[in-house]
């Protein structure tokens, strides 16, 4: 009896052991099967972050030049204000000049630039909640940063088109004869425009200096703010480009 148990322990503990080592090898399998898929998700979840990363950067050069445009051109219409005021010398160069009627309504009634950039691949994740895709946080907070300049931005321009056009309104109806500035325009059929504009009267009104000075006032604060997203998005192109390399 004394032999069989010391066999039975013996036979028992062999299985024990056996036991234990199967379980280690199912352990160490699920531990390795967790960590390829673990890796798997990881290498999926990059592949897809490149991808909206290559989309937003080229929106992001999209919008780059667009501004670039933009803020030229305010800058070239904030040029042409300024000599209006700037002297009366230079004020009566452009007074003489034969196009004079489509220079003065460009400066009272044109040169307002509405136009703001969109990013429309980050529009896109934001709302489908794929920002969480990005992984750097420096890029998601300059977003943000991008995201608010754009708001303020919008608000002046807003701002500056309500000023713009109350002055406007006030202009057209009550100081000088609009007809005669719709004069050659085929689509109308007016055959009496009544009195030519006097434009260098006109530009001896105060209310009319205080107009451009007022608008020139708008744009210089419009132009500040765009230069405030174009250098977000500049910023944003560069940690995106060290993000891909």
């Amino acid at each position: 009896m004394n032999f069989n148990f010391k066999r039975l322990r013996k036979v028992n503990l062999l299985r024990l052991k056996y036991f234990i080592g199967e379980l280690f090898l199912i352990v160490i399998s699920i531990l390795i099967a967790v960590e390829i898929n673990g890796w798997n998700q990881k290498r999926i979840q990059k592949s897809k972050e490149i991808q909206l990363l290559n989309l937003l950067v080229n929106d992001l050069h999209i919008a780059k030049e667009k501004s670039i445009g933009i803020i030229k051109a305010e800058k070239t219409n904030f040029s042409e204000l300024e000599k209006f005021i700037s002297s009366k010398a230079c004020r009566q160069s452009l007074l003489n000049n034969e196009k004079v009627d489509s220079i003065f309504s460009s400066l009272m009634l044109g040169s307002m630039i509405s136009s703001i950039p969109a990013i429309n691949a980050y529009t896109d994740m934001k709302y489908s909640g794929q920002t969480r895709l990005i992984s750097n946080n420096s890029i998601r907070l300059q977003f943000t940063e991008l995201e608010n300049s754009l708001n303020t931005l919008k608000v002046y321009v807003e701002d500056r088109l309500s000023v713009q056009q109350i002055n406007i309104d006030k202009f057209l109806i009550n100081e000088i004869n609009f007809l005669y500035l719709l004069k050659g325009d085929s689509n109308l059929s007016i055959k009496e425009y009544g009195e030519k504009l006097n434009y260098s009267r006109l530009f001896e009104e105060q209310f009319v200096l205080n107009a451009i000075a007022v608008k020139l006032t708008f744009t210089d604060s419009v132009l500040e703010r765009r230069q405030q997203v174009l250098n977000a998005i500049n910023n944003l192109i560069e940690l995106i480009k060290l993000e891909l390399e």
